[in-house]
């Protein structure tokens, strides 16, 4: 996979290698990411983790599971998608959100391939 991949792209490859359900209409009108048997995830690159974190924690809400994270790390950006994913990281322990986070890089094709942090 390339830095030309959009967020939809990624979706369909890591979200549904692992077969979760992707853009799932919740009640209140938005759409999850991906939902699994598990978790309500949001997906998006690094640089959008604080937004991740809210859309996140509204998809919990909305299903009543528990909130993640996919990052998705561009190519050549390594040191600042680390420091993206700690920031997350940082954040949701301060406030003990409970978020689970991959962290994957631009060529990931199954989320398998991504990081569990």
């Amino acid at each position: 996979m390339t830095d030309h991949m959009t967020e939809s792209d990624y979706r369909s490859a890591l979200c549904g290698s692992a077969g979760y359900v992707q853009e799932q209409r919740l009640p209140n009108g938005t759409r999850a990411d991906c939902v699994s048997d598990t978790h309500a995830i949001e997906m998006d690159f690094t640089s959008k983790w604080a937004e991740a974190i809210g859309q996140s924690l509204s998809y919990a809400a909305e299903t009543g599971k528990p909130p993640a994270v996919i990052l998705i790390c561009k190519t050549g950006t390594e040191r600042k998608c680390l420091q993206h994913s700690l920031l997350l990281e940082q954040t949701a322990k301060h406030w003990q959100l409970p978020i689970k986070v991959w962290l994957c890089d631009a060529d990931a094709r199954r989320l398998t391939d991504c990081v569990e942090r």
